[in-house]
């Protein structure tokens, strides 16, 4: 009988609100695990390319060209009986025809070549400065003032950077991400959307003879990535 009056006097409490207790921390714990998934594509899946090479990706593609109408050309250095105080220009075309906005950031390495007749005891790379201008406003890169403040130089390409897989960045920075001195292109439309870079080679004016009869290739490489979600 006492049993059945405290019943009456304080019921137990309905079982449903345990299940809805239940229920709502499932729901938080399906939205965390959800959330720690989009943090993680958004992270680490970033479209990429270098050089030409094309991300044939189906949500968008990111693809820079150094020419829009042969991805395959070479940079326009080729310049002989160079003197000591010569300066050299050549245009760099990077072309963004993919439907991704990017970024892109230049590297370089250099390689000492053979001449014939034999070549003299230097390494022309040791008298040899590079410098990436902006072209501007100016018709041709040879008219771009001296004093023009690159967008990265080197005071000699040295014996460092020798190959791609030592190559040292001169604009921006190919790690992942928005880096200082990146370089950014809109989403290319028809034709793609280009900016020209000048490449400006000086030839030391205090080299010796020993750097008579001397040549050097200079390579860069254009590493790029999409710049939506990264």
């Amino acid at each position: 009988m006492d049993e059945l009056l405290q019943e009456m006097i304080g019921p137990e409490p309905p079982r449903r609100d345990g299940g809805r207790r239940w229920r709502l921390w499932t729901t938080i714990g399906v939205f965390t695990l959800v959330g720690v998934g989009v943090t993680s594509l958004t992270t680490s899946a970033v479209f990429t390319d270098t050089d030409s090479v094309a991300g044939d990706l189906l949500s968008g593609t990111v693809v820079v060209t150094l020419d829009p109408t042969d991805p395959t050309s070479t940079l326009a250095l080729n310049a002989g009986n160079v003197a000591p105080g010569d300066v050299v220009n050549a245009p760099l075309v990077v072309t963004n025809s993919g439907s991704l906005a990017l970024r892109y950031a230049v590297s370089y390495w250099s390689e000492s070549t053979t001449q014939n007749p034999p070549a003299g005891a230097g390494d022309l790379r040791n008298m040899l400065s590079l410098s990436i201008l902006p072209l501007g406003a100016n018709a041709t890169c040879a008219a771009v003032p001296a004093n023009t403040t690159p967008l990265g130089s080197v005071t000699t390409l040295g014996t460092v950077a020798i190959s791609d897989a030592t190559a040292a960045k001169i604009v921006g920075d190919p790690a992942t991400g928005a880096q200082t001195g990146d370089r950014n292109l809109s989403a290319g439309t028809q034709g793609g959307n280009t900016e020209t870079l000048c490449v400006r080679l000086t030839f030391d004016k205090n080299a010796t003879n020993i750097y008579q009869a001397t040549s050097a290739k200079l390579h860069l490489r254009i590493d790029s990535e999409q710049t939506v979600n990264n």
